[in-house]
């Protein structure tokens, strides 16, 4: 939200499996990949679709502070 903040947190990550995204009309083989942060103020969640191949992030969502929320991220190309 437009300043540092230095916060501590806990985070444990999983695999949700395999998920194929469309992008630009592309078909890409990923794995969902899913961060659960724990601090006093609550809990984050941060999700990325992982190339299976090559292990490029190809798409995340992530969180960015209490007013702005979460951030979706893409990539078009490489």
């Amino acid at each position: 939200d437009n300043k540092q903040r230095r916060v501590a947190l806990a985070c444990d990550r999983g695999d949700l499996g395999p998920e194929t995204l469309e992008i630009v009309e592309t078909l890409y083989p990923t794995r969902h990949l899913q961060e659960r942060c724990e601090a006093d103020g609550g809990t984050v969640v941060n999700d990325y679709w992982v190339d299976s191949r090559t292990g490029y992030v190809w798409q995340s969502r992530q969180w960015a502070g209490p007013y702005i929320g979460y951030l979706r991220i893409r990539q078009l190309t490489i």
